[in-house]
């Protein structure tokens, strides 16, 4: 599942996305927040959604996913029944350039959340 352009924060530092692009207050979960056309975090939450559900039909107990940071974040959301963010407010895990969690599902709909690494991500 292709996701949305990222050209204007595509391989820019974290630091200068943040200036760049700075969080307005108003924002909403479904205001594009690198400018018209980027995906917005209502966006991202459902796409995330839909992937969870894809990962759940595959075949085997142990599965591992490769992803960026910002679909990882939504899909934990969606995990934790945590809403998209908005405005810079929200809930955020700390992936890194290499972070992983680990989350075990059941049959019953419930979810234990294993382990989340101790990465820094660098402000």
């Amino acid at each position: 599942m292709a996701g949305a352009d990222n050209r204007p924060v595509a391989g820019v530092a974290l630091a200068e996305v943040r200036r760049r692009f700075p969080h307005a207050e108003d924002a909403t979960p479904f205001t594009p927040p690198f400018g018209p056309g980027s995906e917005t975090p209502a966006a991202m939450h459902r796409r995330a959604g839909a992937a969870l559900e894809g990962v759940l039909g595959l075949p085997g107990e142990r599965l591992l996913v490769v992803a960026h940071g910002g679909i990882l974040n939504a899909a934990i959301r969606n995990i934790v029944g945590a809403p998209p963010p908005s405005g810079g407010a929200g809930l955020w895990f700390s992936f890194g350039d290499t972070g992983f969690t680990t989350v075990q599902y059941h049959a019953n709909h419930s979810w234990r959340v294993l382990s989340v690494n101790d990465q820094r991500h660098p402000e």
